[in-house]
């Protein structure tokens, strides 16, 4: 039992800014940038493979510091808009490392992991040309 469905580890919500209950994506990704500069980047060329896990990482010192309020799913929303940007994406190659929220090493990228992250940049592609054709 356990596992995934024992919510109670970490808050739904927790505090970002007074009076700022919904930020859109790109302004988490800042807050996210300035949590841990040395972990998350808004621009995709400077992406590194993220820990496994960090979400609850980040819902803990985001919670600690007190200062935000950002529903659960907005905080996975915005991490599953940075993880699927083609910088992101193009990262994700077997046996690299991955980072925690102070950009230490946390593990590396499985070969499985490389295999679909390549394949999901492959449909993007795929998908961008056949709208530029369309056009």
């Amino acid at each position: 039992m356990g596992g995934r469905n024992n919510k109670s580890s970490y808050p739904r919500s927790f505090s970002i800014a007074p009076n700022r209950p919904h930020l859109s994506t790109p302004q988490i990704l800042l807050v996210k940038e300035a949590a841990s500069p040395t972990c998350f980047s808004v621009y995709e060329a400077r992406r590194r493979p993220l820990k496994v896990g960090i979400r609850r990482d980040l819902v803990a010192v985001l919670a600690a510091s007190g200062t935000i309020t950002i529903a659960e799913a907005d905080l996975a929303r915005a991490l599953t808009h940075y993880t699927s940007a083609k910088g992101y994406l193009r990262e994700l190659k077997a046996g690299w490392s991955r980072i925690d929220l102070g950009g230490n090493p946390a593990g590396v990228v499985t070969a499985d992991e490389a295999e679909r992250a390549a394949m999901r940049l492959s449909f993007i592609e795929e998908q961008k040309a056949r709208q530029e054709g369309e056009r």
